[in-house]
């Protein structure tokens, strides 16, 4: 006998590969299933990464990151504390299952009274599938010159959304329209031309979907338009299914109802408009809310076509999965942006509705085989238009995540947003801002390098720290901001920053042991300046047993390589850092960092390309520019070296070889030396140490 397994409000169906949520299907992949199922399978024990792996992917050779994305949309669907992490040994299911025995439970058979006015009543039924009928009863103190006008004056709205007056009785008007959201709209606007002075109809409206035949759906509208009570309106649950709580309306389930005319109890709800009160933002707010949060619309076709919606839902799908890879951003999941497909909804609306912070929205059209795609990003508080751009690419490109023309989007999108949170911060006083604009642009600022912005990304953080004091990542960033100083040679006193550095990142390490984040700066600091390696290493590993994903923590590591002297194991972690962090704003920093990498695996070209591109996106950083030179040095490019040794003086005069091999975390490992000699090639000055 099939057997559900339940817990919470969740209840798998391991038979019919289903998850119900409070009894509705949830959305979830083949594979998060099979990964569902072995853990509740051995929910008695810790289940290894590895042996999972095997039980979901079974004879196939896939990436540990496969398993940590099914993980991750798991814990989405059934909740953050369903799944524990066991860091360095796996994952354990932590909620109380509880085996049922499922019995088949035979399908209900609609009563049948006489075959051929069935078979009438289905075909009436297929033929209409999703239309939907409308009864508005009128009270009894009513003219039959007011009634008419009424029909008249509603005939226009109706039309306006598909609709038309089927039948006009003497107190019963019967519309049909084709859909449940148009009937929704007219409900409110035959209540709101009921009170109009001079008028002041009495009026109760009922509305059902198909869901039994077209005679009963007929019988039933009138009934619940009788049943309705002046200015109340009244929908059948299939209808009620249809329509978006707080959108389309508030739904109150009033429970099931015996309708004269109608075999079977039908279940109703009461149907009356949204508010226009409310704060902006429905989303979480406080201290706690570092991250700005985007919504993004399924995307409106210029043109009715016959797939036309599913091209701009799948245009909107693929936006929200590349942008949704930023550590940075909230992005709103698509099933709750969906109810705005096609709708002209205020910006403001939508932002209050989904708690967004932007909102994302765009028209498309297609010819030729080519898809051109307009998107703009809004700021909620103001509904103004911050950026839009128009990119084309081949029809089948917006199938494609990583396709030129979705990528195109995203960047755009990620920069537009950085961009206004920095403009917020260098405009306005900073205790007036909201956390996550202050983290946003404090951390955009500190990778700037530019003298300016760096005292205030220093500023934005101790902000916020006073603002939320529990809070671990504006501690992390500012360990990083001291540290930067140590790196850029900023600091008068390298020891006080070093120092101030260590004691962020413990302390933002006390406030959450958890934070991948908070144990990669803390990696971080004993990188560059305790220049302890194995206990760096130490911290960028519980990093990423807390979180794959971690990309610093990944970069970090390459980074310790790079100083070890392993060559091919630093590109290979910066370069899996750097394919987790396509939009993120520190790019030309893991750009740097992965020329460092190329560097100490002796691919000269690499690192020359690599630190170049960093540099085209910020010219600032120093370390960029040493290694560009030891790189040209190395490839025998000295004229191209000297000219990089220039910069590197122009940003941090002071600098010799000496001061460069004393203070590099890999100068015990020889290649300080060695980089320290190229460098003098192309013209730092050596110093009070000889180079043999």
């Amino acid at each position: 006998m099939p057997t559900r397994l339940r817990f919470g409000r969740c209840e798998v169906r391991p038979d019919e590969r289903v998850v119900l949520i409070d009894g509705r299907p949830a959305m979830l992949g083949a594979r998060a299933f099979d990964v569902l199922l072995a853990l509740i399978e051995h929910r008695d024990r810790v289940v290894g990464k590895a042996e999972l792996l095997d039980m979901a992917w079974p004879g196939l050779v896939v990436e540990e990151n496969n398993l940590s994305v099914q993980i991750s949309a798991l814990r989405r669907v059934l909740g953050a504390q369903a799944i524990a992490t066991i860091p360095s040994r796996g994952y354990q299911f932590a909620q109380v299952v509880e085996a049922q025995p499922l019995a088949a439970a035979p399908l209900p058979l609609p009563p049948v009274a006489d075959p051929v006015q069935a078979t009438t009543d289905l075909l009436a039924l297929v033929l209409r599938r999703d239309r939907v009928l409308l009864c508005a009863r009128v009270g009894e103190a009513v003219d039959a010159a007011s009634m008419a006008q009424f029909a008249t004056d509603a005939a226009a709205f109706l039309a306006d959304r598909g609709g038309r007056w089927l039948s006009r009785a003497e107190r019963l008007l019967t519309a049909e329209l084709p859909e449940a959201r148009a009937a929704a709209a007219c409900a409110g606007r035959l209540h709101q031309l009921a009170q109009r002075p001079l008028a002041e109809l009495s009026l109760g409206v009922g509305i059902v979907g198909a869901e039994a035949s077209a005679s009963l759906d007929l019988t039933a509208a009138e009934r619940l338009a009788t049943l309705a009570r002046d200015g109340e309106t009244l929908v059948s649950a299939a209808l009620a299914g249809q329509l978006i709580p707080s959108l389309d309306g508030d739904l109150h389930d009033l429970g099931e109802q015996h309708l004269d005319g109608v075999p079977t109890p039908i279940r109703i709800h009461r149907l009356t408009p949204v508010g226009a009160d409310g704060d902006l933002m429905s989303g979480p707010r406080g201290p706690d809310n570092l991250r700005p949060t985007v919504a993004v619309i399924p995307f409106a076709a210029y043109a009715k076509e016959p797939d036309g919606m599913v091209l701009g839902d799948v245009i909107a799908d693929q936006v929200i999965g590349v942008l949704s890879r930023s550590d940075s951003i909230n992005v709103i999941s698509r099933l709750s942006t969906l109810g705005f497909r096609d709708r002209d909804a205020p910006v403001a609306q939508i932002a209050r509705l989904l708690g967004a912070h932007f909102v994302v929205s765009g028209r498309y059209w297609v010819a030729g085989g080519r898809v051109q795609v307009h998107a703009e990003l809004a700021d909620a508080a103001s509904s103004r238009v911050l950026w839009t751009h128009t990119v084309a690419d081949q029809e089948l490109a917006v199938l494609h995540p990583d396709s030129q023309l979705v990528l195109e989007l995203v960047a755009g999108i990620s920069r537009a947003v950085f961009a206004h949170e920095v403009r917020s911060v260098r405009s306005m006083a900073l205790p007036n801002l909201e956390s996550h604009t202050l983290l946003l642009a404090a951390i955009s600022l500190l990778y700037r390098l530019a003298p300016r912005d760096f005292d205030l990304a220093r500023q934005a953080l101790e902000t916020l720290h006073e603002r939320a004091p529990r809070h671990a990542g504006p501690l992390a960033w500012l360990a990083r901001w001291h540290l930067f100083r140590v790196v850029q040679g900023w600091t008068d006193d390298r020891e006080a920053d070093g120092r101030q550095a260590l004691d962020c990142a413990h302390r933002a390490i006390d406030l959450d042991p958890d934070s991948s984040l908070a144990l990669t700066m803390l990696g971080n600091v004993h990188t560059s300046f305790v220049k302890d390696l194995d206990l760096a290493e130490t911290y960028y590993d519980q990093a990423l047993s807390i979180n794959p994903n971690e990309s610093l923590a990944w970069l970090q590591k390459g980074n310790a390589r790079s100083f070890r002297g392993d060559g091919a194991g630093a590109l290979e972690h910066v370069d899996r850092a750097v394919s987790l962090s396509p939009l993120d704003p520190s790019r030309h920093f893991y750009l740097s960092i992965q020329a460092s990498a190329a560097l100490s695996a002796g691919h000269w070209s690499r690192a020359i390309d690599s630190a170049q591109t960093s540099l085209r996106l910020n010219h600032e950083h120093v370390s960029t520019h040493r290694v560009l030179a030891i790189a040209l040095a190395m490839a025998g490019r000295l004229d191209e070296a000297r000219q990089s040794v220039r910069h590197v003086l122009r940003l941090e005069p002071r600098l010799t070889v000496a001061e460069f091999i004393a203070r590099s975390p890999g100068a015990r490992y020889g290649l300080a030396e060695t980089f320290g000699k190229a460098l003098h090639d192309a013209g730092l000055p050596l110093g009070p140490i000889e180079l043999q």
